[in-house]
């Protein structure tokens, strides 16, 4: 652990995992965790680098051997910062206290935690303003603020609009200025700091190196909240697989209760999402099965799910009032949802090209297929650590493939996105398997939904290399593709083929001018 660093994490991490096959589980978590948490609470004046660095050691673990690892590490640095916080004085700073707190803060920036503990740590350091608990607030804000905003802006300012009416009398400055940051992190007019931008650049380099790690490939944070964990004893781990829990006693969960109740009212329908007599589903339960990790994810979709049609889901989608960054998850809740049925179901179709005319949208759709590709085995370099390795490709299910393939052919038959945007930079002759299925299962779809005379639009904007890619495709692939069983589809196919490859020479023919 003494040698632990950025360059050094991935190494560490799986000399760990090799301790972990010799020796007890257990054993090993607790000393480790032991270890880390001593570093953290020594009195010495420490980096936030330090944090985060530790913070992404915790997330390395946490992929590389499960949640496990993860929950009892957050269990223990709860009851570490209790001792530390129940020792200190209120008027005086305790550096055990506010380093726990700030690798807390780590933690949820780097997704090894949900906002739940940190908003409950946000409500219990604002029951009493003090010096101690003006300080670690400041700190969480620092750190982790605008993560919080983007995450549940409506529970920031239920938090800040508890701490308005306080009068100004009688209070330090340091606690005044406390309540500036956070008026000011409600209202997005924090400006970042180079320190931040320096811790940024940190995280991002830890999650590529943490990208390269074998394990779980679709890692979620740790959900529970404060109240939670203080009662695992007597309830239970509802948050681990296996673990005994004796019911829900309306404590840790009470916010997300409440946040369900807030989206509910945000999208005019009244609708119990839980009863069983009426056979309908829980859509937050669903939700949170499909991997919507962040509650803006769950409330989008939860609203694409109760709308009677794709009008009314671009409603209560606009209804939810998301801001900038939340409204980039659109896309992905979207294609996910469509990926995830047993069926290919024009609906989601219908939904995305409700909203692929946005540009940042627009992005957002061609970014979710990138990322696909990526699964699906190609060789694709998106500069984020938490993207998908090649060792995925054998996880993405081929009925995934399948309704993604759809799914965009549709929003490139009807215009919505760009054929060009799907097929620049990728060597067509040269696909893994499932891309392969993927691009043939596509162009089968636009010549399907296309007509003849809207085929010189949709090939537009091909550049020679492109158009001869997609040409090649054509004639080799497509033109004769086994995945249509119906003869009368199969002659229609081809015929469409040889109306494409007519409007390609044009295309290309015109390009040699």
């Amino acid at each position: 652990m003494n040698r632990l660093t950025n360059d050094s994490m991935v190494g560490i991490v799986k000399d760990f995992t090799a301790i972990y096959e010799t020796n007890p589980r257990q054993t090993v978590t607790t000393v480790i965790v032991d270890l880390v948490l001593a570093l953290v609470c020594s009195p010495e004046r420490r980096p936030d680098a330090l944090f985060t660095m530790i913070a992404g050691f915790v997330a390395a673990m946490h992929r590389a051997q499960g949640m496990a690892f993860s929950a009892y590490f957050v269990q223990q640095l709860v009851e570490s910062f209790s001792q530390h916080y129940d020792r200190a004085s209120g008027d005086q700073s305790d550096s055990g206290s506010k380093h726990l707190i700030s690798l807390l803060a780590e933690l949820y920036n780097m997704q090894v935690i949900g906002c739940n503990l940190v908003f409950d740590y946000v409500r219990l350091l604002l029951g009493q303003l003090s010096e101690l608990n003006t300080e670690l607030l400041l700190r969480i804000i620092q750190l982790c603020g605008p993560s919080l905003r983007r995450d549940d802006s409506q529970a920031l300012g239920d938090i800040v609009n508890r701490i308005k009416p306080a009068s100004s009398k009688g209070i330090s400055v340091r606690t005044s200025f406390m309540m500036d940051e956070m008026k000011k992190l409600q209202g997005n007019k924090t400006k970042a700091a180079a320190r931040n931008k320096d811790l940024a650049d940190q995280r991002t380099q830890i999650r590529k190196r943490i990208g390269v790690l074998g394990g779980s490939q679709d890692v979620q944070p740790l959900r529970m909240g404060l109240q939670d964990i203080q009662n695992a004893d007597k309830h239970g781990k509802w948050w681990l697989v296996g673990a005994s829990w004796s019911g829900d006693h309306g404590g840790g969960d009470s916010r997300n209760q409440s946040s369900k109740k807030r989206d509910v009212d945000d999208t005019a329908e009244v609708m119990d999402f839980g009863d069983d007599d009426l056979g309908i589903p829980d859509l937050w339960q669903l939700a949170r099965e499909q991997g919507f990790n962040t509650e803006v994810r769950q409330r989008i979709f939860v609203a694409l799910h109760v709308a009677t049609d794709y009008e009314n889901a671009e409603l209560l989608i606009r209804k939810l009032r998301l801001n900038k960054h939340q409204r980039k998850e659109i896309p992905e809740v979207v294609v996910r949802s469509s990926e995830r049925q047993s069926q290919y179901n024009p609906y989601y179709s219908l939904v995305a090209s409700r909203f692929s005319g946005d540009r940042e949208l627009s992005f957002q759709f061609r970014r979710c297929l990138t990322m696909r590709l990526k699964r699906m085995g190609e060789d694709i370099d998106t500069g984020e650590g938490e993207d998908f390795d090649g060792e995925d490709a054998d996880e993405y299910d081929v009925r995934w493939v399948y309704n993604t393939a759809r799914l965009y052919g549709s929003l490139i038959a009807n215009r919505s996105l760009r054929l060009v945007d799907a097929v620049k930079y990728r060597n067509l002759a040269a696909l893994q398997e499932k891309a392969h299925m993927f691009f043939e299962v596509m162009l089968i779809s636009i010549l399907q939904e296309c007509k003849s005379d809207g085929l010189k639009e949709v090939f537009s904007g091909l550049d020679p290399s492109d158009a001869r890619g997609v040409q090649y495709f054509l004639k080799k692939n497509v033109r004769k593709t086994d995945l249509l069983g119906d003869k009368k589809e199969k002659k229609a196919i081809k015929n469409s083929c040889e109306a494409a490859d007519e409007v390609l020479k044009r295309l290309l023919v015109v390009e040699s001018l």
